[in-house]
């Protein structure tokens, strides 16, 4: 039996956050987040979330990630990112073993795959925006290349 991996590479950071900067993160992008009858459910079901009711990972289990499909609380901050910006973030999911970790990423691609915002952005206004979102979700990192591998 064989084992085959898979990778993923692109530009953005890891972002395993606290739950509390991330509830705050979402208010403070409750128009962006809002956009869809059950994000609007969501938000207003987060709303009277405690962490002693619920655990976020679970709250969130089944939020999906617009640009590639991916679940989780990590989704949420790549819709809100593109969403904002016009630039397809993905949500990379953790792998199983955990030596990869929960990412947001600009996925490297085809040109042709561009749009006109990511095909005009540079590596310093890429780096600025992760950045800012970073910031707020009180990630101290800087954000730069990844290479994420899935093993299966």
């Amino acid at each position: 039996m064989s084992m085959r991996s898979s990778f993923v590479y692109g530009f953005g950071f890891n972002c395993d956050c606290d739950e509390g900067k991330l509830i705050d993160f979402i208010k403070n992008h409750k128009e962006t987040f809002t956009k869809s009858e059950g994000e609007k459910k969501l938000y207003d079901e987060l709303l009277d979330y405690t962490e002693n009711e619920y655990d976020l990972e679970d709250f969130f289990k089944d939020y999906e990630c617009e640009n590639n499909g991916s679940y989780g609380l990590g989704a949420i901050i790549a819709n809100i990112m593109s969403r904002e910006t016009g630039i397809r973030f993905d949500y990379c999911m953790p792998d199983d073993s955990g030596d990869t970790l929960a990412s947001v990423v600009f996925g490297s691609g085809y040109p042709w795959q561009l749009n006109d915002i990511e095909r005009n952005i540079s590596e310093k206004a890429l780096k600025d925006t992760c950045k800012k979102y970073m910031d707020e979700i009180g990630l101290i990192d800087e954000p730069d290349y990844l290479e994420l591998e899935y093993f299966g």
